[in-house]
């Protein structure tokens, strides 16, 4: 038997109660007030407001009336027991009333079915929004259903109860829990080959998914786009757009995560901090440097005893001041300093030791190179202990070195062995917060370069499994991996159905599935007809029951079919699946009528009734 929406909506909605429910405001006397007027008291209220002054709690009738009506739909959303129960004290009121008319307490047979007509109309006349949305179909389903199930109930209840199930039984013999329509049942067919329940698949929905990715109907997909029409163009052109969609709200998340500020091109945004770092070094640099024209005596000697030991860094030293154009720091000829040296004369001849230093490294001269670090590094200590300004400059510095050469390393941490990345990156988080900026922008930037020329990466990436995942989940940040793996995991299932649809050729499972298209049980309009002897509809259902051969769905059906399996809307995908949904609701109102008790439940019923047929836009 199909699941009510009720029941379907409880289930999805229950994980969620806690956080979602949010309190409304009570509306009990105006529920009551909607029974005892058959569902006029909106209209009432807002008319006799809209001549009040605003002071008092006037305005525009119509801005009154849909206010009222938000909060009567969200109280009974909120509160449904207790709705029902006050619009039933309120249905007692005319019950009541007719009573004191005279004749009105024993009713019989034609007059009855004539009285309880003329309260469904009414109900259903208050309850549209406007008259232009009454139909005269819908008029006379709530004449019609009011006149047989007011008088039922009210019988019934007076004997045990007997005549409410009674109506039950009618309605739901009438109309069954069988599909609405041929797409429908196709639709319920689909579903349940995924092995999934009804909310299942629209959890899945609410959650991002749509119900072509699920990989068993991924056949099904294809063989409705190679039928052509309707449900192909629908699939060719929802496709695509679908897995660019996904794709960008995946590398949207993973940006968010892994160089969060930066839009799009994560090397030009590197480049312009570098830039920006850099000027801002220069300018610290020339404030430190500008404000000690020379160093103290004991940086003077040790800097002229290094230019004296160190050839290289002497001449080198020499050629900079010949390019800049001023005047050299040593006097080749004798052998001494020519001048007294600058703090930015000291700087340099540190950063020659060091260059120096790391040449030797380099050519193997490990013992030398040792030696001029050692020298370099004195100096340095000697400078940072005098000069607290040039320490400072120095270490910001070092952090811009250190965020480029990070950059670098995280660009090339998708070809990485996966433990070795585990431990540079422990180490990279040692090294402090812009560190791990640095490296995590580099490995985006990786992943921008390669999905553009493989269209299966956000399937890698989205199984930890795979080298391009594994890599993702160890730089990623925590807290932030299991939104992200959603993300991959839809983006991944679009792109498989988009390769598996649109290129490949029909294969076996979906010559099957083509064949099974239309074969779901028979429908509610199809066993409506053939209850009032129908001979085509007769002869479609007998078809079904004998054979279940295949109906040539109409290429409207499979258009129908194909939308709701390519929608990322929850509402029409649980609107497509569930069967007669105002009809439900319509036969738990009954239940709970009879529930009730007795008194009034005629009135009650068919104001239910036609309230809930307007709700449903009969």
């Amino acid at each position: 038997m199909a699941r009510t929406t009720e029941e379907i909506l409880a289930g999805i909605r229950a994980r969620q109660a806690q956080s979602s429910a949010t309190p409304v405001e009570s509306q009990r006397f105006r529920t009551a007030m909607q029974g005892a007027t058959y569902n006029f008291a909106d209209e009432i209220e807002a008319a006799v407001r809209s001549v009040l002054p605003e002071s008092l709690g006037g305005g525009e009738y119509e801005q009154i009336r849909d206010e009222l009506r938000q909060k009567l739909s969200a109280y009974k959303k909120a509160n449904p027991g207790e709705a029902l129960s006050y619009e039933l004290a309120g249905a007692l009121v005319p019950a009541i009333g007719m009573m004191a008319v005279p004749g009105g307490q024993a009713l019989g047979g034609a007059r009855l079915a004539a009285v309880a007509g003329a309260e469904g109309l009414g109900s259903y006349l208050g309850e549209v929004e406007e008259l232009s949305d009454v139909t005269p179909g819908g008029a006379a389903l709530a004449t019609s259903i009011s006149a047989v199930g007011g008088p039922l109930a009210q019988k019934g209840l007076s004997v045990a109860g007997a005549g409410g199930s009674q109506l039950i039984k009618y309605v739901r013999g009438k109309f069954g829990d069988a599909p609405a329509t041929a797409v429908q049942s196709e639709l319920r067919r689909l579903a349940a080959a995924t092995g999934q329940s009804v909310e299942e698949v629209i959890q899945d929905v609410m959650d991002g998914r749509i119900m072509a990715e699920n990989k068993t109907l991924q056949a099904s997909v294809r063989a409705l786009q190679s039928q052509g029409g309707g449900a192909a163009r629908e699939i060719t052109e929802r496709l695509p757009a679908r897995r660019q969609a996904t794709t960008a709200a995946a590398m949207e998340g993973m940006q968010e995560g892994l160089s969060p500020g930066v839009s799009g091109n994560v090397i030009k945004a590197m480049k312009a901090t570098d830039e920006e770092l850099g000027r801002l070094e220069r300018e610290a640099y020339e404030a430190v440097f500008g404000g000690i024209p020379n160093v103290n005596t004991k940086i003077a000697r040790e800097i002229e005893s290094i230019l004296g030991r160190f050839p290289d860094a002497r001449r080198a030293l020499t050629s900079i001041y010949n390019k800049r154009n001023t005047v050299p720091l040593w006097d080749e000829e004798r052998n001494i300093l020519r001048r007294v040296p600058t703090l930015e004369d000291a700087e340099i001849v540190r950063r020659l030791l060091d260059d120096e230093a790391s040449v030797l490294f380099r050519a193997g001269s490990g013992t030398e190179g040792a030696a001029t670090a050692d020298v370099a590094k004195a100096l340095r200590g000697m400078l940072d202990e005098s000069y607290a300004g040039l320490r400072s400059v120095r270490a910001d510095a070092a952090v811009r070195r250190e965020m480029r050469d990070q950059f670098d390393t995280g660009r090339k941490a998708l070809a990485m062995n996966a433990d070795e990345l585990e431990v540079a990156f422990d180490q990279v988080k040692a090294k402090g917060d812009a560190a791990i900026r640095a490296f995590r922008a580099g490995v985006m930037d990786a992943i921008r370069n390669r999905s553009r020329r493989s269209p299966s990466l956000m399937g890698r990436l989205a199984d930890p499994d795979r080298q391009e995942g594994a890599v993702l989940r160890i730089v990623f940040p925590d807290e932030s991996i299991e939104q992200m793996q959603k993300r991959l995991d839809i983006a991944a299932g679009s792109q498989e159905l988009y390769n598996k649809v649109m290129f490949n050729s029909m294969t076996a499972p979906e010559q099957a599935a083509r064949s099974l298209m239309g074969t779901g049980d028979i429908s509610a309009f199809e066993m409506r007809e053939m209850l009032t002897g129908n001979p085509a509809a007769l002869i479609s259902g007998l078809g079904k029951m004998i054979s279940n051969a295949m109906p040539q769905m109409s290429d409207a059906d499979r258009t129908s079919v194909a939308r709701v399996l390519l929608s990322d809307d929850p509402q029409l995908v649980m609107k497509a699946l569930t069967d007669n949904t105002q009809l439900d609701k319509l036969l738990a109102k009954i239940q709970q009528v009879v529930n009730a008790g007795a008194a009034g439940v005629r009135t009650g019923v068919t104001q239910q009734t036609g309230g809930l047929l307007a709700e449903g836009n009969y």
